[in-house]
């Protein structure tokens, strides 16, 4: 990846490097999204112009859910370079 990653992809790294322990976690309020029809899509948090016109905090909170999963599922090799290049 690289520093024109997809849109949500910064605002990912930064909810998901700002867990906090006493509140709800992106995934939970991701979950709590999707249940009442709220989670914005893929395509939405991945493009640049539908990220920015998505309401804020869901975008933020899914896109940083999103950015948790993929370190999950392929570890923090992908990843470390995104910001360098």
């Amino acid at each position: 990846m690289t520093s024109s990653g997809w849109a949500g992809s910064g605002k990912g790294f930064a909810v998901a490097a700002a867990w906090e322990d006493d509140r709800l976690t992106a995934d939970q309020w991701s979950a709590i999204m999707r249940q009442e029809g709220l989670l914005p899509d893929l395509g939405t948090i991945t493009s640049g112009v539908r990220f920015w016109a998505a309401p804020k905090s869901r975008a933020y909170l899914s896109a940083g859910s999103f950015v948790r999963y993929l370190v999950a599922e392929y570890g923090p090799g992908p990843f470390q370079g995104f910001f360098r290049d």
